[in-house]
């Protein structure tokens, strides 16, 4: 008597793990072209750590240090300290890669310092850009709620304002003038970056967020289980936006 065996798969799955392939293929290059301008000396001579103290300057900044931290790549502001910390392979070289990098990250420090009030701009709008806010797509927002709603019922949706920064929101004091001042709904650290491009470009985006916690000890869940079950979540409502839209 013969017995066949079926294989097969779930979709799931494979979405996650295309999702991770990009990620790497993401970083590979970003190494990748790091590594290749960093044989390219910037004209001017100038290291990434004199770029970074040159720019904060010019931008009126006098109250952030900049510092050397060890390891590849590992560039960082800290707004707690005020803190501009540059790897070894950006602070004391002179290349074009180093100076990049540096612009790039100093470039964090400058918007968390920035402050254009005394100027006439609403507090959070970046000058001469025209609004606040960048609205997401209606009719991705709408399909979004829906489709997360029949695919993922174990979680709540929430539709709001969600406020792009570069804190780490653990204080339930500033979680609070957030929500008073900005009418935020939640806090991330990326989203006005697609937004804004989005904005400018006049392409329809959405924008969806996972909630971790709020801001006020009350997380049930440690972050490996609330890990897992996100990538599930934002799989499943990934794949049906695909197929809906």
């Amino acid at each position: 008597m013969y017995y066949g065996y079926g294989y097969g798969y779930d979709s799931m799955y494979f979405l996650v793990l295309l999702a991770f392939i990009f990620s790497m293929v993401a970083q590979m290059k970003v190494s990748g072209t790091f590594k290749k301008y960093a044989k390219v000396r910037n004209r001017r001579g100038l290291t990434g750590a004199q770029v970074a103290e040159q720019m904060m300057h010019n931008a009126g900044i006098y109250d952030v240090s900049v510092q050397r931290v060890a390891g590849n790549l590992t560039d960082h502001y800290d707004p707690r300290t005020k803190t501009l910390r540059l790897s070894e392979s950006v602070y004391d070289s002179t290349s074009v890669a180093a100076v990049g990098v540096a612009a790039h990250e100093t470039g964090h420090a400058i918007q968390h310092d920035v402050d254009a009030t005394n100027f006439g701009y609403p507090l959070g709008e970046i000058p001469q850009l025209g609004t606040l806010t960048f609205e997401a797509d209606e009719r991705l927002r709408s399909l979004a709620k829906k489709c997360c709603e029949e695919v993922n019922p174990d979680i709540s949706v929430y539709e709001g304002r969600i406020l792009t920064g570069d804190q780490f929101i653990c204080d339930k004091n500033k979680k609070e003038w957030l929500s008073k001042t900005f009418n935020g709904s939640c806090t991330e650290m990326e989203g006005a970056a697609i937004a804004q491009a989005a904005y400018l470009n006049k392409i329809p985006f959405l924008i969806v967020r996972a909630i971790s916690d709020k801001a006020d000890d009350s997380a049930s869940m440690d972050y490996p289980e609330f890990e897992r079950q996100a990538i599930i979540h934002s799989t499943n409502l990934t794949r049906a936006l695909i197929l809906a839209y």
